[in-house]
């Protein structure tokens, strides 16, 4: 299961295996030295004003960078959280700090 454990305020770690959402499918990925940080705060959104905003990035060195991109899409799309917030809370995703440009769904 891919999720997210708090270290800190704004730190996370990526634990990996197999999923039951299908996130990772039948690929065994090496995460070992993979780092999620998440930053979320109050800031200006597209339609104007403030609200919630939120930024995960995955710093995994051992992957490069399109399955690093895949993963944080399809995590993305699967997380319970993300899911709940969609379309209320504006979301950034990076890879090694470089944004994901996602498609429009």
């Amino acid at each position: 299961m891919i999720c997210a454990r708090g270290r800190g305020t704004d730190t996370y770690t990526l634990r990996a295996g197999k999923t039951d959402n299908g996130v990772l499918g039948t690929h065994s990925l090496d995460l070992s030295d993979s780092r999620v940080t998440a930053r979320v705060g109050i800031g200006p959104v597209p339609s104007g004003g403030f609200g919630l905003v939120a930024a995960l990035d995955l710093d995994a060195p051992p992957l490069t960078r399109d399955v690093v991109v895949d993963l944080m899409n399809r995590a993305h799309e699967a997380c319970p959280y993300s899911r709940a917030t969609r379309g209320n809370i504006e979301v950034t995703l990076t890879a090694g700090g470089t944004i994901i440009e996602r498609q429009a769904a």
